[in-house]
């Protein structure tokens, strides 16, 4: 069965756009580049992935697209554009547009001290222009104001296909339940909403992979999602912190393993397909 990666980044330490603390720098203090990732897709059998940014800087979205347009595991780029700039971000992303691949528009919102930071109106300006130009806003809440902040975009904005990263931060590693499962089922309600099956730094960091630890998260995302609206996704090289690629792709087709076969390929490659807009001859 085809599955394709819905999340996954790439750095060169010498561009100095990573610091990461001493505790994660001895795994990921290192470049992480395509000729790695095309290997670790070898291994666990993954067709090709989304490149997704991960900083808030153009210059890496514009390297991004530029490997893209060389490299077939690259399947479309998740870029970013100053949003709290409309005018900057409307010319950016015509400027992107103009290269192949490029698929969506991400803002770590994580790191902004203003939680509500979604909801200004300069940036929800720019995510009105998102939305004009049929692209994807990915997002990265890891607190409940952000997750609310998303699905009020989401509420505003109902046309526009937006993506809640690694599982919306489940609490694995402190096996609490009840304020995720709430808003999981809050965000599910919105049909323009979908949702990654991964796992995001602030989780990985302090836990190892498990996928029976996992499974309660998992199956609560796809009783309230559903198959069609979740897409199965690495966070590699991030999620190196606490596993290997081939035994989370493992570990990710187990957590489907009672899903009909239509359901599997929806969430291993089908959402991606659909949300993203890959082109048909994409793997």
């Amino acid at each position: 069965m085809t599955m394709i990666d819905a999340h996954q980044h790439f750095w060169r330490m010498a561009k100095g756009r990573h610091q990461w603390s001493p505790e994660l720098g001895c795994i990921l203090n290192r470049d992480f580049v395509p000729n790695d990732y095309r290997h670790e897709c070898q291994l666990a059998g993954v067709e090709g992935g989304i490149l997704v940014q991960s900083v808030n800087d153009s210059s890496e979205t514009e390297e991004f697209l530029d490997l893209a347009a060389e490299d077939d595991s690259i399947l479309g780029v998740v870029g970013w554009v100053p949003l709290s700039d409309p005018q900057a971000a409307s010319e950016k992303i015509e400027q992107y547009l103009k290269l192949p691949k490029f698929v969506g528009i991400r803002h770590l919102i994580n790191f902004e001290t203003d939680e509500a930071w979604l909801l200004r109106p300069n940036v929800l300006e720019a995510i009105y222009i998102v939305d004009h130009y049929n692209l994807v806003l990915d997002t990265v809440p890891v607190n409940e104001r952000q997750m609310r902040s998303v699905m009020t975009v989401a509420d505003r904005c109902p046309t526009l296909e937006i993506v809640i990263d690694h599982l919306g931060c489940p609490p694995v590693n402190t096996r609490s339940w009840e304020s995720w499962a709430s808003l999981i089922e809050e965000a599910a309600a919105f049909q323009n909403i979908s949702i990654k099956l991964s796992i995001g730094l602030n989780v990985i960091s302090s836990w190892r992979w498990n996928t029976e630890e996992l499974r309660p998260y998992t199956d609560h995302v796809l009783t309230k999602f559903g198959a069609d609206r979740i897409m199965a996704a690495s966070n590699w090289p991030v999620i190196l912190l606490g596993g290997n690629y081939p035994e989370i792709w493992k570990g990710t087709t187990a957590l489907l393993h009672d899903l009909d076969p239509t359901q599997r390929a929806d969430v291993l490659s089908k959402t991606a397909r659909r949300v993203f807009k890959l082109p048909s001859n994409a793997p």
